[in-house]
């Protein structure tokens, strides 16, 4: 399974275009997900609340970031050398500092997705919070996708603005709870095309 991480993927213009609309911009409507990334403490459930915006759902899109984060996408896409068959999902994550929330913590691990896909995430500034992927992988027949608290880490990745990392959707991951300041993310689900630029 290879991941690729590539850092400064667009320009810094358009990396701090990015961070202004997103972070810097009253007009942008956030919305409330009680529990963004549960985590569990001596077996007690933690949730931690986060922002979101879905700008594409299955394939359609909904609002003006639609149209940004499918100009995102194929911008990644070309310097990441692949072909974009479609734009699954788009969306934009805004996670708060957890305070006492730390990596001892147990996370719980998602997929993004119940079909086979590729996901991008573009990190939208510079925070803590990791990204951990598992070598475990979602069996596309069972119908849960969410819910995994252990297995063996693949990989953890570190946020920096200007970054993208892309992998195999199938594999489980977590975002970890920024310690320090917001942590924002651009995560976009694609299916390639058979065929490279």
């Amino acid at each position: 399974m290879t991941i690729t991480v590539l850092d400064n993927v667009i320009s810094r213009e358009y990396q701090d275009y990015l961070e202004k609309l997103l972070l810097d911009n009253p007009e942008m409507s956030w919305h409330l997900i009680r529990n963004l990334n549960q985590v569990k403490n001596n077996q007690e459930k933690i949730d931690t609340p986060g922002l979101s915006i879905q700008s594409i759902s299955d394939g359609q899109d909904h609002g003006m970031l639609a149209l940004v984060f499918r100009s995102l996408a194929y911008n990644l896409a070309e310097k990441l050398n692949i072909s974009i068959k479609e734009i699954i999902n788009a969306r934009t994550f805004l996670q708060l500092p957890g305070g006492n929330l730390n990596e001892t913590n147990q996370r719980e691990y998602h997929v993004d997705y119940a079909k086979p896909h590729k996901v991008l995430l573009y990190y939208v500034n510079e925070s803590d919070g990791n990204t951990v992927l598992l070598k475990q992988r979602y069996p596309f027949s069972y119908n849960k996708i969410s819910g995994l608290t252990t297995g063996d880490v693949l990989q953890e990745i570190e946020p920096k603005k200007g970054r993208v990392v892309m992998f195999d959707g199938s594999h489980f991951h977590s975002s970890s709870v920024p310690s320090k300041q917001v942590r924002c993310v651009i995560n976009l689900d694609i299916i390639l095309s058979s065929f490279t630029n």
